[in-house]
């Protein structure tokens, strides 16, 4: 068995148990014990304080792993200026409309309209395999906002011959604060980009 260091471990336990409870308010939501309706109905503007406990309520019961990766890095300047700005915008929500809320739920998780190509926007219906363009599609080994049930059913769907699919080992946040994943993304561009001439 690989040796994981304290962080990785913590990560690890911190995503399963988040990924638990994500999948917990999925199967809560498709049986209709949370009544996304009625709460939208009753609120109408989602507060910000419902949206911070909502985001903390996905990192519970620990919510020690970022600061267990921020004292890994805290000789780090640059990791340490990231990480607060993640950690200030984690807690810095807006009032968010409930029809927004209403409509996401509804068309992305309970009815999963964009991958069944059921989704319309502005009356034309979106449909995946309409995609030939290039495509990278990365994600995180340990991520529970979007996790790899969500992304990797992307990669079969659309019409493209170049895709590559990334998996990059850390959390959702954690995609932009580890330096990797934007060197990835740089090397995947270049790989198929034409130098610009002066």
């Amino acid at each position: 068995m690989q040796n994981l260091s304290t962080e990785q471990l913590l990560e690890a336990l911190n995503s399963a148990i988040k990924l638990n409870l994500c999948k917990d308010f999925i199967i809560l939501l498709a049986n209709n014990e949370i009544n996304i309706d009625r709460f939208v109905d009753v609120n109408g503007l989602i507060q910000p304080r419902y949206m911070y406990t909502l985001c903390r309520s996905i990192s519970a019961p620990i919510n020690v792993s970022s600061y267990t990766t921020l004292l890994n890095h805290c000789y780090n300047d640059k990791f340490v200026d990231k990480w607060s700005l993640m950690d200030m915008w984690t807690k810095d929500h807006v009032p968010l409309s409930g029809e927004v809320v209403r409509q996401l739920i509804n068309d992305f998780i309970l009815e999963n309209k964009l991958i069944k190509a059921k989704l319309t926007v502005r009356g034309k219906r979106v449909d995946l395999k309409n995609i030939h363009s290039n495509l990278l599609v990365m994600t995180a080994a340990n991520d529970t906002v979007v996790p790899e049930e969500a992304s990797l059913p992307v990669m079969d769907l659309v019409s493209s011959e170049d895709k590559t699919y990334e998996k990059i080992v850390t959390g959702h946040i954690g995609m932009f604060l580890a330096d990797k994943c934007p060197a990835k993304m740089d090397n995947w561009l270049a790989n198929r980009s034409k130098q610009v001439q002066k």
